[in-house]
């Protein structure tokens, strides 16, 4: 075999050839020789904000792996980062959709890059949850918001509802939580109550995915029912004396103050609330009154009879005309 015809074969299979046929000067006999194994190429990277995998398996910048394999990409984030491009030798990559970047070795990859960008957020709400709610000043849903920046849900019941009670929140990733005044600190929120001059609940927390507003509990309400009668008249007032009528509906909890004026102090009465008389006070003669807290449906209900007396005196030793009585009770 002649040098140069040689030499030529050799470039061949260093420039990837699986085969080349070599000449034969004295016989004219073609002999075929097979390139064994598959070419490499190296792949090398600087970044730390990702992972380079082939198979499952991690690989080091500057391995080397076959021609046409593939090397999958992972970034490694913050929660409150994404990615926004993977770049390998300068040209972007697109994603499998499972957050994953898949390319194709068909040469030395000598860049990987990740280029990474802060998450936004979105807070939804539904309007059936029958209450104001605001984000950042905006009322309509859906808000958005970068993540790992506080957010502000700011809850304003209609007239009459009072200050709500509880709100159960759903954050991506995490089980919903149902947040209380008095459970907040713990699950990592803060309440504020500005009360009585807008009647808002604010709840203030650092979310790292996705927020829905699910459910708002409000207090329950009640309806008193009373009504004068024959004799006497009732009144119903709340704490600072503001009156209350009959039927009307209050929130579970209303202090509240039963006053009865009986005309005919001649006249009992027993007042009832529910069909219970307990912690009823004679405050005058004919005037009674009984304090508490709504805290069901309450019928405020007024009995009234002629008082009675006993008649006490000695058998046979007085005449009639001497009986003496006294007021002996009810």
């Amino acid at each position: 075999m002649k040098e140069r015809e040689g030499g030529a074969l050799l470039k061949e299979l260093k420039d990837g050839d699986r085969s080349a046929t070599i000449p034969s000067a004295s016989k004219g006999i073609d002999v075929r020789v097979a390139a064994s194994g598959t070419k490499r190429y190296g792949v090398s990277w600087s970044g730390t904000n990702f992972e380079v995998k082939q198979q499952g398996n991690d690989i080091t910048s500057g391995q080397q792996v076959d021609c046409g394999s593939s090397i999958t990409i992972v970034p490694t984030l913050g929660d409150c980062e994404r990615a926004q491009e993977v770049k390998v030798n300068g040209a972007a990559v697109s994603p499998d959709g499972q957050g994953e970047y898949v390319h194709e070795v068909v040469g030395t990859v000598s860049s990987i890059e990740v280029v990474a960008g802060m998450k936004m957020l979105e807070v939804t709400w539904s309007a059936s949850l029958g209450i104001g709610v605001s984000v950042g000043g905006n009322s309509s849903s859906p808000v958005s918001t970068s993540c790992g920046a506080e957010v502000r849900v700011v809850l304003t019941p209609g007239a009459g509802d009072g200050l709500v009670q509880g709100v159960t929140i759903g954050e991506e990733g995490k089980a919903d939580a149902t947040v209380t005044k008095d459970g907040a600190s713990a699950l990592g929120f803060t309440w504020e109550e500005n009360q009585p001059t807008a009647g808002q609940t604010t709840v203030k927390w650092v979310p790292k995915g996705n927020v829905e507003i699910k459910a708002v509990s409000l207090p329950r309400k009640y309806r008193i029912h009373f009504s004068d009668g024959d004799g006497y008249t009732v009144a119903v007032t709340r704490a600072g004396g503001a009156a209350v009528t009959n039927g009307e509906e209050l929130l579970e909890g209303t202090r509240l103050t039963v006053t009865v004026e009986v005309s005919n102090a001649a006249k009992h009465k027993v007042v009832k609330v529910n069909g219970d008389a307990n912690g009823i006070t004679e405050v005058a003669t004919g005037r009674y009154t009984y304090g508490f807290s709504i805290s069901g449906e309450t019928t405020v209900r007024v009995e009234l009879g002629v008082r009675k007396y006993k008649v006490v005196y000695a058998p046979n030793a007085l005449k009639v005309s001497e009986l003496k009585v006294w007021a002996g009770g009810w």
